[in-house]
């Protein structure tokens, strides 16, 4: 930057903080439209002003890097940090020779983003959740996460956790991936090796009550419920626990708050219909079943014509579900339209 706007900013930095100096003060981000020298000497009687005691540049190319180191030390006043983006998936600075010349020029380096907003973390192994950067396209894009991505992402995980047994997560982790696949054998196995590990951690007990609720086993959900935590995860599984006994009412109020065809489908067998409707509106990548559950609400709320179109984009997304269609008792009292649809 301009030698007015690093003096510039850094005064209000230091009014705003209300301080008379920083340890540290970097120059982010290279500025080719600035001479080096304007930048690098403003930076230096920043330091001589006392107005900070080191200095630091981020994200700055390595040749930009050289002549920076040279023009400080010529100063009396080292660089002392380089900041720069490295993780496992980005790798520049140490491709470009940053990494190597920090360290044969005694610069230290510091990593920005070190778990790629959250790449390297489960967080995207499984989907994108609702409440994620990913989903709200803002500094993280669906682009970035490719199918080649994903694959490297679940190797990485399923190697840690061959390698560090006793991290439940990565066990957990492996387990989401198997029951997504519909590999229900796997799913346990993994799950059994995560209670092991840690046998009250939340995520784990909340999968395998999601396990014994899809097999049937009722009695069995709910002592892995009772070790539960308030996650979303969970509340999808005690909600679906309550349909399945029949506490509709329940079942609404435990998924609360939840924008899933589960919480949907409650909200119907509990006839707040406003409620589900608004929940049917707020489900992001809504699928065949949504579309079913919202011809079902249009079925209970006398809407024909919502019926019609919210039943034919259900089979149209799942073809099987025409056959469901023309049994429902749902949709008895609309016998001439189902067929009209399912024909």
């Amino acid at each position: 930057g301009s030698r007015k706007y690093l003096m510039a900013s850094l005064d209000q930095s230091l009014k705003r903080m209300g301080l008379d100096y920083v340890d540290l003060f970097y120059s982010h981000r290279y500025d080719p439209a600035t001479p080096l020298e304007e930048t690098l000497q403003a930076m230096v009687d920043i330091v001589r002003q006392g107005k900070a005691l080191y200095l630091g540049i981020s994200s700055w190319p390595l040749e930009a890097l050289k002549f920076a180191d040279r023009y400080l030390r010529e100063r009396d006043v080292p660089l002392l940090i380089y900041q720069g983006r490295l993780n496992m998936i980005d790798r520049a600075p140490q491709e470009e020779g940053i990494l190597d010349y920090c360290h044969e020029h005694d610069i230290g380096f510091i990593s920005y983003s070190p778990l790629a907003q959250g790449l390297l973390t489960d967080r995207y192994l499984n989907g994108i959740p609702a409440d994620s950067r990913m989903a709200k396209e803002r500094s993280l894009k669906h682009a970035a996460l490719t199918p080649e991505l994903l694959a490297r992402l679940k190797r990485w995980n399923e190697t840690i956790a061959k390698q560090y047994p006793s991290d439940y997560r990565a066990l957990n982790n492996l387990a989401q991936q198997a029951i997504s696949k519909g590999d229900v054998n796997a799913a346990e196995s993994y799950l059994k090796q995560a209670a092991q590990v840690s046998k009250n951690a939340s995520e784990v007990n909340t999968n395998l009550a999601l396990m014994s609720l899809k097999s049937g086993d009722v009695a069995k959900a709910e002592t892995y419920l009772a070790k539960g935590s308030g996650s979303n995860t969970f509340k999808e599984v005690m909600g679906n626990l309550n349909i399945a006994k029949g506490n509709y009412t329940q079942a609404a109020s435990d998924l609360a708050g939840v924008n899933t065809n589960s919480a949907a489908l409650a909200q119907i067998l509990a006839k707040d219909y406003t409620s589900a409707k608004t929940t049917l509106s707020k489900i992001k990548n809504a699928d065949a079943t949504t579309s079913y559950l919202q011809a079902v609400l249009a079925a209970r709320t006398g809407d024909a014509s919502s019926l019609a179109s919210s039943l034919k984009d259900a089979i149209q997304k799942d073809p099987t579900l025409a056959t469901r269609a023309a049994n429902d008792l749902e949709f008895a009292q609309f016998a001439s339209t189902i067929k009209n649809i399912v024909k």
